[in-house]
């Protein structure tokens, strides 16, 4: 298993279209993706997206689908 010091991961914070534009094209050219989702349920039997991790082979982006 690998050891990466947390202070050598690169990571962005997605809060807004632009931003998320961005991601998306550098997606595109990655070879593979990691997805992991947070979902929320506060008063009601549905549960609303509250945070989107995405790694590609560089960085690791959170993305806020409520500031979206």
């Amino acid at each position: 298993m690998n050891s990466v010091h947390p202070d050598a991961v690169r990571w962005d914070y997605v809060e807004n279209d632009a931003a998320l534009a961005d991601c998306c094209k550098r997606w595109q050219g990655a070879a593979a993706l990691a997805l992991d989702t947070e979902f929320m349920r506060v008063s009601t039997f549905y549960p609303q997206a509250a945070l989107f991790q995405v790694s590609d082979d560089h960085t690791l982006t959170l993305v806020d689908p409520l500031g979206i």
